[in-house]
């Protein structure tokens, strides 16, 4: 679940010689908002959120 997740996150589009920031956060960008409540995210938080749903 949590490898799933993270491999998810690759843009197998970029180049990681060129922008490997791109190329491992890329997508990650993309499918997660912050929150308006939030003052940030990451992945632990999404992560943490995802699990205590699951445990649910």
């Amino acid at each position: 679940m949590i490898a799933n997740y993270l491999l998810e996150s690759i843009d197998k589009t970029a180049n990681p010689c060129d922008n490997f920031f791109q190329f491992a956060c890329g997508t990650w960008l993309q499918k997660n908002q912050i929150r308006d409540d939030a003052k940030s995210q990451n992945t632990i938080n999404i992560l943490r959120i995802h699990l205590d749903n699951y445990i649910v």
